[in-house]
């Protein structure tokens, strides 16, 4: 079973400003082991620019430490995507 997503620590030192979302590997566990994931949205990990736009990102350890990145937003149902597994982004 992947890891799930995990909710960070207030103060993580997560940020997300000028489109890029910077997020320490430190502050989010979940994204240590390959499949990890973790899901930014306007819900419960709520990451926001200094405008008030939320992030809306979905963010996968792919192994071997690469890391890929794309929108939590489901392009079929407008929903948040709920997580990842198998090889795919879940809603």
């Amino acid at each position: 079973t992947p890891p799930g997503p995990t909710t960070p620590p207030a103060g993580a030192g997560i940020t997300f400003a000028n489109g890029t979302l910077t997020l320490p590997l430190s502050a989010v566990p979940s994204l240590a082991e390959p499949n990890g994931f973790f899901i930014t949205n306007a819900g419960a990990n709520n990451v926001r620019d200094g405008g008030g736009q939320a992030a809306d990102m979905i963010v996968i350890n792919v192994g071997q430490d690469s890391y890929r990145a794309f929108t939590s937003r489901c392009t079929h149902e407008g929903c948040t995507v709920a997580s990842f597994s198998a090889g795919r982004i879940l809603c």
